[in-house]
């Protein structure tokens, strides 16, 4: 049995949190080029003439969401930036090879409850972890398995990670 102990540390809880509010700030940025599309053709034309992406990235956030990033920051949420400016906007088949590699990375549990996962592969759910409506299939790390309560119930919000954290159902 895991203990609360076990699975909360200041660095894994500060990472954790670090990364849920630079989803939830990308997030806003690409709100906001969505519904407005001078926003979106400004974001876009500075990234395609921009010399120094992370740079970028930087001077769009602040511009933007008034929030100033530090260059590994800039350089996770550059990442995501040009996953959603490639994006297919068609899904990719997951193929059973990446779903085997994903159950026995997380060793046959569900990344967000961490209750045992089905043997039966076509009960469990391959899921994006920063939210397909966001970056497509365009990042190849961004796959976790999930049963089908948590997949059903995390759908494309971005506010799940403190409870994968802690291992707690949503």
């Amino acid at each position: 049995m895991v203990s609360f102990e076990d699975l909360v540390t200041d660095s894994n809880i500060k990472e954790e949190y670090q990364k849920s509010f630079l989803l939830n700030i990308f997030k806003k940025v690409i709100v906001k080029m969505k519904n407005n599309a001078a926003v979106a053709q400004h974001v876009r034309t500075l990234f395609k003439q921009s010399t120094n992406k992370y740079v970028t990235t930087i001077s769009v956030v602040r511009k933007y969401l008034n929030y100033e990033m530090s260059q590994s920051e800039a350089e996770l949420m550059f990442k995501w930036f040009n996953a959603y400016f490639n994006k297919s906007g068609i899904r990719k088949a997951f193929s059973d090879d990446l779903k085997h590699e994903l159950y026995e990375k997380q060793k046959g549990l569900c990344a967000i409850c961490g209750e045992p996962l089905s043997k039966d592969s076509s009960r469990n759910h391959i899921d994006h972890i920063v939210p397909w409506s966001l970056v497509g299939d365009e990042l190849p790390d961004n796959y976790q398995y999930l049963c089908s309560f948590c997949n059903e119930s995390k759908s494309c919000h971005t506010d799940y990670i403190f409870k994968s954290l802690l291992k707690l159902r949503i």
